[in-house]
């Protein structure tokens, strides 16, 4: 009910933008060019995350699951950009009277995963420009546009490694800007759009906070290296123009799990051809915060400032804004999987009945033991199946044969579960001597950090509960959630997947002394997710 009341809401966001700009952008005679026709540039250096999973402007490496999407709006008001850096320090005042007064965007974002590995997406902007310009006998006029598409952005992101299995995530992005905007009003990018591309790198040292790099470069086509002020007078040269160099840092701090990060970060842009000149370097630093609704969706707040580098009477670079406010939502609705087994129904062909991928999420077909294979088919007959346990006490842990399922999205234990949770509960009474037995609960590297590991520390405890129910001393047994730090298999396939997805139990104490078996993994001790030492 939660995520139909989240999914509501962004549906009512998402039409009232579309119904904004399509009145917004529709063409208008009070259009007024900062610079002269078949000029121009895109000057957005407040760039969100090409997906959700980013920072603000910085991109991560985790992505969407496969065949899940996102939808996403990021309101961004810019105020005080200075862009005539050619005639910072003449004595007629055009670099302090050609202004961007505000720059006002909003964004649309879509994105579909895919093979758990990549993400494909658009992000479609509307722009409403407003600022001064120049004029003779130090008058000035305005420049602005009632509202005008940006460039459409298609793109695409994969992630080589994970930080939360690797030391270091990697991952690409690759984006085509499509000239559908305006760059007379600095909408859009010249000519025939754009290329950008970017590695990214990040970290995640610890489970309250992850950190990413990236860089890139962006490469616009039919360009004007010069570009001059939109007025009857002689040319004046305002800006230069082209390749760019891109750059980010961006850092998150889990203040309240599952409810509130922190995020700050400084991002910006250096014209190749510009190096050595400060006002062609742009650098913004950005603070705000991440309020998270449900599972992976989200509304995010924030305020940026231009970070001035000296250089130009401002300060600032050409492309940096002075001040800028921004808030946006983004919604991921969760894959629907109704029996609890790791593939989404819309890929399951017994979406009711838990399953192995091997099977397309069916159930394995039942082989009579002692009887030649083929002599099972033979219908009418009934088949006589020798009783074993799937549950049996080896090397200091109890190993289950059968998976323990749960309801989706849940702690709670699936009734097909509780026949081998039972057999667990015999071993443990019939065996008096184990005096502490851990239960780890283990997810695969889907999914944020944080929202497995809570979901595996509710598992965890709910198999700890079932096992008090059936006769067992709770102080014998201790329960613990890993998240996704601790896989048994390190690739990031559908059956890595199912391997790592699981619950395991752990002898720690047997006949009055330590077993010495290893709890969790030393990823997750560094994550500070540890068992308390036994005595």
């Amino acid at each position: 009910m939660k995520e139909t009341a989240v999914a509501s809401t962004a549906a009512r966001i998402v039409t009232l933008s579309v119904l904004i700009i399509a009145a917004w952008s529709s063409p208008s005679a009070a259009d007024t060019n900062l610079v002269r026709d078949g000029e121009g540039m895109e000057s957005r250096l407040f760039r969100p995350a090409v997906d959700t999973k980013g920072h603000f402007t910085v991109d991560s490496t985790p992505v969407l699951p496969h065949m899940a999407v996102s939808l996403g709006m990021v309101l961004d008001f810019g105020f005080n950009q200075w862009v005539a850096v050619e005639q910072d320090g003449a004595d007629h005042g055009a670099y302090s009277d050609t202004v961007v007064k505000r720059y006002i965007t909003t964004l649309l974002m879509f994105n579909f995963g895919l093979f758990d590995r990549a993400v494909v997406g658009l992000q479609l902007p509307l722009i409403i420009p407003a600022g001064t310009m120049f004029q003779e006998e130090g008058d000035r006029r305005g420049w602005s546009s009632r509202g005008t598409f940006g460039d459409l952005v298609i793109h695409g992101k994969v992630h080589v490694t994970r930080a939360t299995v690797h030391p270091v995530g990697l991952g690409l992005v690759l984006q085509y800007q499509a000239p559908t905007g305006k760059p007379e009003l600095l909408t859009g990018e010249p000519g025939a759009g754009a290329l950008a591309g970017k590695v990214v790198a990040d970290v995640e040292p610890v489970r309250w906070y992850r950190a990413a790099l990236n860089a890139g470069v962006r490469y616009p086509f039919g360009f004007e290296t010069e570009n001059h002020l939109n007025w009857e007078g002689p040319p004046m040269r305002l800006f230069d123009y082209g390749p760019m160099l891109t750059f980010g840092l961006g850092q998150s701090f889990t203040l309240w799990p599952g409810v509130m990060d922190f995020v700050v970060e400084v991002y910006g842009n250096q014209l190749i051809s510009g190096f050595g000149d400060r006002g062609y370097t742009s650098l913004e630093a950005a603070g705000g915060f991440k309020f998270y609704l449900q599972g992976n969706s989200y509304l995010m707040a924030g305020y940026a400032h231009g970070i001035p580098l000296g250089g130009t009477d401002s300060g600032y670079g050409y492309q940096a804004m002075e001040h800028r406010m921004f808030l946006g939502f983004a919604f991921e609705p969760s894959l629907l999987d109704t029996d609890g087994d790791g593939i989404p129904d819309i890929r399951d062909e017994c979406p009711l009945v838990p399953g192995t991928r091997a099977y397309k999420g069916c159930p394995p077909p039942p082989v009579p033991i002692g009887e030649p294979e083929e002599e099972a088919e033979d219908e009418g007959r009934v088949d006589i199946v020798e009783e074993k346990s799937d549950a049996e006490l080896v090397d200091g842990a109890i190993r289950t044969l059968k998976k323990i399922y749960f309801e989706y999205n849940s702690d709670e234990i699936k009734e097909e579960s509780f026949p081998i949770l039972d057999q667990v509960a015999k071993i443990i009474l019939d065996n008096p001597k184990i005096e502490l037995l851990e239960i780890e609960g283990h997810a695969d590297e889907r999914g944020p950090e944080r929202y497995n590991l809570n979901l595996t520390t509710k598992r965890a405890a709910s198999v700890k509960r079932y096992l008090v129910k059936k006769g067992i001393d709770g102080k014998r047994l201790r329960s613990m959630g890993y998240g996704e730090y601790c896989p048994v298999r390190l690739g990031s396939t559908e059956a890595d997947y199912e391997e790592n997805r699981r619950v395991d139990f752990k002898v720690l104490k047997f006949d009055g002394e330590p077993t010495g078996v290893e709890t969790g993994c030393p990823r997750a001790r560094r994550k500070g997710v540890f068992s308390p030492r036994v005595r």
